[in-house]
């Protein structure tokens, strides 16, 4: 059985929960002007890209339990996963199935049944897809296309602090919110939008985030403008990211739309649902703010760029973000694993499709390694430089 999860997994439920290079140029993007792209992704059925070829594949024979975990695991995302077109362009979910369904053999358990599945999952290069096993204590995700600065990613925090603040960072949220001042310009660091508060809840990690940004804008209201950087932030809850963004000045706008998988057709999906970024109050921030954003800027920090790009007064710097973007469904193995798929898509305001691609940026100013190791921070000056008078 599967159900739909976001970042903090809870089984069967609906939650909100990388990486990869930028560019200056924006690559080829998916168009979704219309409904779902039809794209060549394989599959079961006769949705788009089929069987590769061949007969269709709908299971692997056997009555090993080897076999039964490997049915559910492959059939439920092929009844289930909604970015085949997009995240297999060129290849067929059944030829996958059929290739390793031949591999499995009477000793295909516990570590090499996971490693099997994992592989059949990875030809997705997906963050969102995961598979934990508690007895064998893994807990693995698809992703194949690393970004190679996670590791930097990390350290940039406390090297505005050490290299560029007036004072020391002031920490809400769990310390997933800090904020400080450069000179006239206000800094804000939010490295997640979950686990915000003591329960990890959404509700009590929205509390959390709107006392904590409350803090923020009473202590930079005086400031000229803001850099708000969500390089390091791997995702959270979208209400989180919908409730900071609408704290800047704009009217109420779409931020985004969805849709869903909803059929057994590789591009069975539901209508699209148009999700809004609430009017600013009356006390919004009114002056330029630049978002700097990276590769390892992935999943609900990049729904939040998502609402930031249609305010009045934003500037997205910096890298294009991971391109992951889905809600997460979630499923039970009959050997109890839990595994985890991306069930839908999402779509900008400007009817693109930003998955694999990530958000598009600005101004692009690629992260500098070797500027970092010296306590330069390449971005964030680029950022101070937009925001000069």
């Amino acid at each position: 059985m599967l159900t739909s999860t976001r970042c903090a997994p809870v089984l069967l439920l609906l939650v909100a929960c990388g990486a990869g290079a930028c560019s200056s140029e924006d690559p080829a993007q998916t168009s979704a002007t219309g409904g779902p792209t039809s794209g060549s992704g394989g599959g079961g059925g006769t949705g788009t890209g089929g069987n590769g070829g061949g007969p269709p594949f709908t299971g692997c024979e056997g009555t090993t339990e080897a076999h039964a975990n490997f049915n559910a695991f492959w059939s439920g995302f092929d009844e289930t996963y909604a970015l085949f077109d997009i995240r297999l362009p060129d290849g067929s979910w059944d030829d996958i199935g059929r290739e390793a369904c031949a591999t499995i053999g009477p000793d295909t358990a516990g570590d090499a049944l996971f490693d099997l599945l994992m592989g059949m999952a990875r030809n997705l290069d997906d963050g969102h897809v995961q598979l934990e096993a508690p007895d064998l204590g893994r807990d693995e995700d698809a992703l194949v296309s690393i970004y190679p600065h996670e590791d930097e990613v990390e350290q940039l925090e406390g090297n505005v602090e050490d290299n560029y603040l007036d004072g020391a960072l002031t920490y809400a949220a769990e310390d997933e919110i800090a904020w400080g001042t450069i000179g006239t310009i206000g800094y804000v660091s939010i490295t997640s939008l979950d686990e915000l508060s003591a329960t990890g809840d959404e509700d009590d990690d929205r509390q959390a985030a709107s006392e904590a940004m409350a803090a923020v804008m009473a202590d930079l209201a005086g400031t000229s403008g803001m850099v708000i950087d969500v390089r390091a932030n791997g995702g959270g809850w979208d209400s989180v990211a919908l409730d900071i963004a609408a704290l800047f000045e704009g009217d109420s706008a779409l931020a985004w739309s969805k849709q869903r998988r909803n059929g057994p057709e590789h591009d069975d999906f539901s209508e699209w649902e148009d999700v809004l970024v609430a009017a600013a109050p009356g006390n919004a921030y009114t002056g330029d703010v630049v978002l700097l954003t990276s590769g390892s800027t992935f999943s609900a920090a990049e729904t939040f760029a998502l609402a930031m790009r249609v305010r009045d007064r934003v500037t997205i710097l910096g890298e294009r973000s991971s391109g992951h973007f889905s809600d997460l469904y979630e499923g039970v193995l009959p050997n109890g694993w839990i595994y985890q798929l991306s069930g839908e898509r999402y779509r900008a305001a400007d009817m693109m499709i930003y998955e694999t691609l990530g958000v598009p940026v600005d101004v692009a100013v690629p992260f500098d390694v070797q500027a970092l190791a010296t306590g330069q921070d390449v971005m964030l000056e680029a950022a101070l430089a937009q925001l000069a008078p």
